[in-house]
């Protein structure tokens, strides 16, 4: 749902939300993320960098990607990325641009999706070392103080960005989605949030 910045240049991500917006006639919703789980990175041999380089990158990407799209070359000089006269093809059919879906746990990741993304969605923290979910930051309490940040870094934008919490398992009748090795062990926190939808077959709770 969320790619992590980190495993495309913002150019190469850029041309192929490009090419989906437009096979999709201008239906793409482009998800990016500044990464969390640090076995991702360890598993593809990417440097797992603190959460402010990574967020400072996230950032970059996201001037990039907007500078890509228009109709005419762009250049770009940041900390991260240099883009040299790029003239992208195809364009995305969406003017001017395919909404962005920014997801985050942190506050800082959040603030940033609040005032600059069209759909923001909320998810759960990622512990200091990298290595699981922030025990501290599961359940309604957490989600709830989330949902108020957002909506406050969100308060001088036009237009507010679309809300959505990240679904971590599904129970119907009795049968569970398989769980993220992440979150499996605070299944019960996450009970009574919309992370957790259970129910009948005849009468879903969501």
């Amino acid at each position: 749902m969320v790619p992590a910045n980190d495993y495309r240049h913002p150019t190469i991500l850029a041309k192929e939300a490009a090419t989906l917006d437009l096979l999709a006639e201008g239906r793409l919703e482009l998800g990016i993320g500044a990464g969390w789980m640090r076995s991702d990175y360890e598993q593809t041999g990417l440097p797992y960098d603190p959460p402010a380089v990574r967020l400072s990158r996230l950032r970059e990407a996201v001037d990039v990607l907007r500078g890509a799209w228009p109709n005419e070359p762009f250049s770009y000089r940041g900390d991260h990325y240099r883009v040299d006269r790029l003239d992208l093809a195809p364009r995305p059919v969406q003017r001017p641009h395919p909404p962005l879906l920014m997801g985050g746990g942190g506050r800082v990741m959040l603030r940033y999706a609040a005032r600059e993304a069209g759909i923001v969605n909320i998810t759960n923290r990622t512990a200091a070392d990298g290595r699981g979910v922030d025990p501290a930051d599961v359940g309604l309490d957490p989600l709830l103080a989330k949902l108020a940040l957002v909506r406050e870094a969100a308060a001088g934008r036009s237009r507010a960005p679309e809300i959505s919490v990240a679904v971590r398992a599904v129970a119907i009748g009795g049968r569970r989605s398989v769980l993220h090795a992440a979150v499996a062990e605070h299944l019960d926190a996450l009970r009574g949030t919309p992370s957790v939808l259970e129910g009948r077959t005849t009468a879903s709770v969501l």
